[in-house]
C-alpha cells in the first residue's frame, strides 16, 4: 500500500506526484484531504496529518507500507521524503548570489514539517552569507495563492523592505507575484521571486517562475518500484 501525503496542503503538487506515481504503477491507494486555509484550517491540517501517521502505523501493523511526502517512524514503513531544508537553501543561496540581502520568506502552515524544514534552510543559508535574520521578514502564508498574496500585500502595508522574496511552494509565489503586480511593482526588475516545486505551470506564467526543481516523476516511479519489490518479498531500496 502506498500512502500520500502531498494532499495534506498542496493539491497542485499532489497531482503531480500522482501522475508519476500512475506512471509507474497503475492503481496504487492514496490518501490525502485538500488544502485548508486560516487559523482553523490550521488546526484542521494539523489533526489531519496526525490523523495520517496513525493511519501509516496501524495500516503498516498489517501490510507493509510505502509513504511519500512525509517521514515517518515505523516497522514495515519505507519513506520517500525531499530534503526540504536543501532545496530551501539553494532557493536563498540563488538569491543571496545575486546581490540581494533583504530576502523576505513566504513560508508555509507554521506547524507543518516541510515548512519547518524550508524555514531552517532559509535561515541557513541567510547565515551562511552572513546575512542577519530578521524576523520581519518572514511571513507565514499556507501554500496557497491566497496566502502568498495576503503575505506580501501584508509586507508592504507594513513598509517592510526586501528586495527578493522567496516563496515556499510555487503556488503561493503565483500569489506574491499578483500582489506584487497589484502594487505597480515589476518582477524580477523591482523584486526577484523564487519558488519551490517547479511546477508545470510556472514556466508559463509571466514573467516564468524561477523555482526549486522537485522530482515528483521520480518520487512516484520509486514508490512504483518500492510497492512491487515488497509484493515480490524484496526489501524495497528506498
Amino acid at each position: 500500500l502506498v500512502l500520500e501525503f502531498a494532499g495534506v496542503v498542496e493539491p497542485a503538487l499532489q497531482r503531480e506526484c500522482l501522475r508519476g506515481r500512475d506512471r509507474g504503477l497503475r492503481g496504487i491507494a492514496r490518501r490525502g484531504p485538500p488544502g485548508l486555509g486560516g487559523e482553523h484550517g490550521h488546526r484542521e491540517r494539523r489533526q489531519r496529518h496526525q490523523q495520517a501517521v496513525l493511519l501509516a502505523l496501524q495500516l503498516a501493523r498489517n501490510v507493509p507500507l510505502v509513504v511519500t511526502g512525509r517521514a515517518v517512524v515505523g516497522e514495515r514503513i519505507y519513506c520517500l521524503d525531499v530534503d526540504s531544508t536543501l532545496g530551501a537553501r539553494v532557493a536563498t543561496d540563488y538569491l543571496v548570489g545575486q546581490g540581494h540581502r533583504r530576502i523576505a520568506f513566504v513560508s508555509g502552515p507554521p506547524d507543518h514539517p516541510d515548512a519547518l524544514q524550508r524555514l531552517d534552510g532559509y535561515k541557513a543559508a541567510l547565515a551562511a552569507a552572513r546575512i542577519p535574520f530578521t524576523n520581519k521578514l518572514v511571513v507565514a502564508g499556507d501554500y496557497l495563492e491566497t496566502g502568498g498574496y495576503a503575505a506580501v500585500s501584508a509586507l508592504l502595508d507594513a513598509r517592510v523592505e526586501f528586495t527578493a522574496v522567496f516563496a515556499a511552494n510555487d503556488q503561493t509565489a503565483f500569489g506574491v507575484m499578483l500582489a506584487l503586480h497589484h502594487r505597480g511593482i515589476k518582477v524580477p526588475q523591482d523584486v526577484s521571486v523564487v519558488g519551490f516545486d517547479d511546477l508545470p505551470t510556472s514556466a508559463f506564467i509571466i514573467p516564468p517562475l524561477t523555482t526549486v526543481h522537485r522530482h515528483t516523476d521520480e518520487i512516484g516511479e520509486r514508490a512504483a518500484d518500492a510497492m512491487i519489490d515488497l509484493i515480490e518479498r524484496r526489501t524495497p531500496n528506498v
